[in-house]
């Protein structure tokens, strides 16, 4: 764990953090936040922190990093906040309760070992991720949609139970490994977007010349 931390006290250092925030520094401090979130519920056995536990884990880890050189603004560079921590509205918080919805071993076989390039392009491990989730969530979702409000919190509370898996890969497969599976995933999503804004460029472009 301190070999990641170190790695984003690296990667987020001083002043240079403003110039590689999105690229460098955000997803290794979000990588960092999920794996620290891992590692304590191997002590825990819950998946998420309370909002005391949040904020103070949270004031420490920024602290530390902070003393060993990184940028004192991480939270409002990366908007990353310490309720992150707390798994939101995600149903599931339990080590136990998602090992008895979640097929475990269909999703580690899928993010145990990520080829970055094939991930990219046919995503695996964000699948297992995503599908996973949606499983944990579905419990808040019925409820949601009996009262009639799935449609406004529906993405939040996907998105949370993606941090709760989150947690609990970082817990299985360890600090260095899910440091690297979790920048891949981040380096795949920062490309899709880079080929979105080409696409819609050249959609831009085309219509200009063809009009």
């Amino acid at each position: 764990m301190y070999d990641v931390i170190e790695k984003t006290a690296v990667d987020c250092m001083g002043p240079l953090a403003k110039f590689v925030g999105n690229v460098i520094c955000c997803p290794q401090f979000g990588s960092m936040m999920k794996i620290l979130q891992g590692t304590l519920s191997t002590f825990t056995g819950s998946l998420v922190l309370n909002k005391t536990e949040s904020k103070t884990c949270f004031e420490e880890a920024t602290g530390f990093l902070k003393d060993l050189g990184a940028n004192d603004t991480l939270p409002e560079l990366c908007s990353i906040k310490a309720d992150h921590l707390s798994g939101g509205l995600c149903p599931v918080s339990d080590v136990a309760d998602l090992e008895k919805i979640v097929n475990t071993s269909d999703l580690l076989n899928a993010c145990t070992s990520i080829n970055p390039l094939k991930e990219c392009c046919k995503p695996i491990c964000g699948e297992a991720i995503n599908a996973a989730a949606v499983e944990l969530a579905s419990t808040e979702l019925s409820s949601l949609e009996e009262n009639g409000n799935v449609a406004a919190h529906e993405q939040k509370v996907v998105d949370d139970c993606q941090g709760v898996v989150h947690s609990w890969l970082a817990s299985q497969l360890g600090a260095e490994a899910a440091n690297s599976v979790f920048r891949n995933l981040y380096s795949c999503k920062v490309n899709k977007g880079k080929l979105l804004f080409l696409g819609n460029i050249l959609h831009w472009n085309s219509t200009l010349l063809f009009s």
